[in-house]
């Protein structure tokens, strides 16, 4: 069993590896199997960290949607010039978690981008399809999804996503072809 731990630049953790660390990250010979759970911890000063076990691989991509997660955090009132507010910070914990959670090591990266509403949205647009993960809010998602004339639409809280879990997956794995 494997534990790795991402932290924010400035976290005060002893346990924070570097971005050459992250993406050297062992890859299994089948990244469909093995076991990995997928904490997000909020730290006291707000920020988040990410606490990976198991053996299953982490995604090539991790690095570089952490960092762009972060970088959120920093957008100010009025961050797009209509009147946006600042990004809720306890949307980002919560959306990189469950994109944590539906995602494989051949899932291709996401674009994520902040949203007027002070939420988060992480999209593909390949392979003609389209998918659309919305964090509106703490521990809420709005999934979009879109291939060949099959078109799913889920809306959720935390609690009804054991409901969803199964169409999510799939939506997440035709993205790599694994569906």
């Amino acid at each position: 069993m494997t534990t790795k731990t991402y932290t924010p630049p400035n976290a005060p953790s002893q346990a924070m590896l570097t971005d050459r660390e992250l993406r050297t990250v062992e890859v299994n010979d089948d990244p469909r199997k093995g076991i990995a759970e997928w904490t997000v911890d909020v730290l006291p000063n707000g920020d988040f960290c990410v606490v990976v076990e198991g053996s299953r691989a982490v995604p090539n991509w991790i690095v570089d949607v952490f960092g762009r997660m972060m970088s959120f955090m920093d957008l100010k009132a009025n961050w797009d010039s209509y009147g946006a507010p600042p990004i809720d910070r306890a949307v980002a914990p919560y959306g990189l978690e469950l994109l944590l959670t539906v995602s494989l090591p051949d899932t291709p990266q996401p674009s994520v981008v902040p949203l007027s509403s002070g939420g988060v949205q992480f999209e593909w647009h390949c392979r003609g399809i389209d998918l659309e993960i919305e964090i509106p809010g703490p521990g809420r998602y709005a999934v979009l999804y879109t291939r060949d004339g099959e078109d799913v639409e889920l809306e959720g809280h935390r609690g009804d996503f054991p409901a969803h879990r199964e169409a999510l997956l799939h939506c997440v794995r035709s993205l790599a072809g694994s569906d």
